[in-house]
């Protein structure tokens, strides 16, 4: 089975996408965001569905430029709107006492968060495969997680308001 033939598995199967929804890929321009941009175009054909993309620049390293134009034209070849917004992780890292890692997250969750209520948006999709889920149970593992960190990256959480954070490709590999 391919990634298309079970992402398409997993959406009819798990409910996490109806007809109606309005949802904002979070898109950085890696394979995996690039996967999920291309299998929500493909999906959007056979549900009616609204989409837009979200891409933040964390302004950490000398491609991130390129990588926003990227973005913006692969978007535009889909004809799903695209929406960009710089990020002062490094700033905000050093101010919060927080690592860049962590920064980078609260900073794109706000922003997704801000941008779903602004538009009215519903859904938030993110890239994170299986690869990610395994890495992330590992990780929980390490550090001496209960038993709730063995289930992994959640398929579908609510969040703030009425807003849910789908990760539709949690059953397709990186490879894949």
């Amino acid at each position: 089975m391919n990634a298309w033939e079970k992402f398409k598995k997993n959406v009819e199967k798990s409910g996490l996408i109806s007809a109606g929804d309005k949802i904002l890929l979070a898109v950085s321009g890696g394979p995996d965001s690039v996967s999920l941009l291309h299998l929500f175009w493909r999906l959007k054909k056979n549900i009616p569905i609204e989409l837009a993309v979200v891409h933040m620049d964390h302004g950490l390293r000398k491609s991130s430029k390129k990588e926003l134009r990227f973005v913006e034209n692969l978007s535009e070849r889909f004809g799903v709107p695209s929406i960009t917004q710089k990020l002062p992780v490094k700033k905000f890292s050093e101010t919060n006492k927080i690592s860049l890692e962590t920064a980078g997250r609260n900073l794109r969750y706000d922003v997704l968060y801000e941008t779903a209520r602004k538009l009215r948006y519903n859904k938030i999709a993110t890239g994170h495969t299986a690869d990610d889920n395994a890495e992330t149970v590992i990780m929980w593992m390490i550090r001496g997680t209960g038993t709730d960190g063995l289930g992994g990256i959640p398929a579908s959480r609510k969040i703030r308001a009425g807003l849910e954070i789908i990760r539709p490709l949690l059953p397709i590999t990186k490879e894949e």
